[in-house]
This record gives C-alpha cells, structure tokens and sequence, in this order.
C-alpha cells in the first residue's frame, strides 16, 4: 500500500514520473552540448529521445535555425522527426522542404500531404 502511494506522488499531473523527466532534461542538456560541439550523431539521437517522450521544441527550434542558415539536410531530418508527431509548424517545414529540394528530393505531389 505504502508503495503504490509513493509511485503515485512521483508521476507529474503530465503523466511524467521522476525517472522519465530525468531522461528528458538529461537529453535536453545533452542535445545542446553536442549542437555546441556540431557532434550531428549524437544530437540526433537525443532529439530521438526528446521527440519519443513528446518534446518537439527544442529539435524544431534547431530545425528551423538551420533552415534559416541554409543547412538544409539537417533541417529536414529534425522537422521530419517532429513531423511524425503530426505537429503542424513541422509539417509545415517538411511540406516547403519537399516542394523545393531542400535537403531532400524534390516531390512536389509528396510536399501537398504535409
């Protein structure tokens, strides 16, 4: 009894318990030091990890700084992970990037579904 109480103090009105809020500030301080070391690989990995628990701000805001600096690839791979959350500003991104090229393969039929 005394356990199930303990558990159910530790999870947020989110839904977010101790340890999974751990993971995503662990991942959210990561992901800016390996943007400030320009380490691609590892930046992915915890904008996956940031995206899989719901977070999209900080791999959109990324994404759409490096479109605005012309960085064009990575900018559609990180607006192409939050657009799977079908979040609309990514979709947005994702649409305009297919329509012209940018970072991807031209398909303007493609670019309409987002």
């Amino acid at each position: 009894e005394q356990v199930r109480i303990e558990a159910k103090e530790k999870i947020d009105s989110d839904g977010t318990d101790d340890e999974d809020r751990t993971r995503i500030q662990n991942a959210e301080l990561f992901a800016g030091r390996y943007l400030s070391e320009d380490d691609t690989e590892n930046v992915y990995q915890r904008f996956c990890t940031l995206v899989k628990k719901g977070k999209w701000q900080i791999p959109l805001d990324c994404a759409v700084s490096l479109y605005k600096k012309g960085f064009y690839e990575q900018a559609f791979n990180y607006a192409s992970m939050v657009a799977r959350m079908s979040h609309p500003i990514a979709n947005y991104f994702v649409g305009v990037m297919e329509f012209k090229g940018q970072g991807c393969t031209q398909n303007k039929v493609e670019s309409y579904k987002y």
